[in-house]
């Protein structure tokens, strides 16, 4: 099955050694640059120990892969009509390029040069984190392109079953034709594409290529004047893929496809996971034990070793195994798949005789009510 989802969210991207001094070549020529600004910051590895740049962004550390295609007096369309062998990236092949220190430019080396021939131009797509063979099992990421191959990159992709362990994979859309730039124009004044290509740092527009599914567990009003506690344990997700392939469907829109895996994931109460985005089959089921625990008014009895009625103070009750068919819970209409840069809110509501399952949907990024 495959998914398309054309992509909002920005990213801002460039790559050099400090905020004052921007590389030149012999010939005058500017440094390809990269530099990052992100709206809602990205979620690394390490996610609760990540450290953040100041204004929100890749942790600190963390590295992006550039893919750059140099098209000689061409463009990115004219080479992948005519001759798409040029569409190779013969500029950058997945070009590991750091955060090492916040508000700093990002580092990587060697460092290339813009072409100083005015119809020459290079085009660039970019993903989060970085991942080569030494970090592969880590991000679960497997980048698909080699250098004498022609087109965008790919990525095979496994979601980590730990919650902590979990990535937040994003994907650049195409920037292309981008000639040489001559203004070092900075993030916050390039505003739109056509300030972007008269300066010499690249901007990406990434997107979250997973899906964040968060879980939630209430109690109805009715039985918050007698309720004392309750918990909610061993809250799971089970039947899910967690593989796939996501690839370029053009430029501008990915798609995911051979989702495979059946997996179960756990869940804490409120705490997101980032989940492979999939139609959800009907054997993917949400799963969960709940105990209450109520004031009795003296109503509720035990029997003692004589067989004599003692009032309890307090009333413990237990279900375990409460469960949905996960494509079955309302938003409006059943949910019945999750897409890319999407947050899914699953709320659990106990009430006195039964439970209640229903949704939320929200593009990543935007205000979604998380109950505790």
């Amino acid at each position: 099955m495959r998914y398309r989802y054309a992509f909002a969210l920005m990213l801002l991207l460039t790559a050099c050694t400090s905020d004052d001094t921007v590389p030149t070549s012999a010939g005058g020529r500017g440094a390809v640059c990269f530099d990052t600004y992100v709206p809602t910051p990205a979620v690394s590895a390490t996610r609760v120990a990540a450290a953040y740049d100041a204004d929100g962004g890749i942790p600190s550390g963390g590295s992006i892969g550039v893919y750059a295609y140099y098209h000689d007096n061409s463009t990115w369309a004219a080479d992948w009509a005519a001759e798409p062998r040029r569409t190779r990236p013969d500029f950058m092949l997945n070009q590991q390029a750091t955060n090492a220190t916040p508000g700093s430019y990002y580092t990587y080396a060697p460092v290339k040069y813009w072409p100083n021939d005015g119809g020459d131009k290079v085009s660039f797509v970019a993903y989060y984190p970085y991942t080569n063979a030494a970090n592969a099992a880590a991000t679960g990421i497997t980048p698909q392109l080699a250098e004498d191959a022609a087109a965008l990159p790919s990525y095979a992709f496994t979601v980590q079953t730990a919650t902590s362990d979990q990535v937040d994979f994003l994907v650049s859309t195409l920037l292309s034709d981008l000639p040489n730039g001559t203004v070092a124009v900075m993030p916050s004044q390039a505003a739109d594409r056509s300030q972007l290509i008269t300066t010499d740092r690249v901007r990406f527009r990434l997107y979250h290529a997973t899906s964040k599914v968060i879980v939630s567990v209430v109690v109805s009003d009715e039985l918050r004047e007698r309720l004392v506690s309750f918990t909610a344990s061993n809250i799971r997700i089970a039947g899910l893929h967690d593989s796939g392939t996501l690839a370029y469907t053009d430029g501008n829109t990915f798609a995911w496809s051979a989702q495979t895996g059946s997996q179960t994931y756990a869940f804490e109460r409120g705490v997101p996971q980032l989940l492979l985005p999939q139609t959800l089959a009907d054997g993917v089921r949400l799963t969960m034990d709940y105990s209450l625990t109520f004031n009795t008014d003296g109503t509720v009895y035990r029997y003692d070793g004589s067989g004599q009625p003692v009032a309890l103070d307090q009333y413990t009750y237990t279900t375990t195994g409460a469960s949905v068919q996960l494509n079955s819970v309302p938003a409006g209409a059943p949910i019945t798949e999750w897409l890319p840069n999407h947050v899914y809110h699953y709320i659990i509501r106990l009430g006195a005789d039964s439970i209640e399952f229903t949704g939320q949907v929200a593009e990543w990024g935007e205000y979604i009510w998380v109950p505790l």
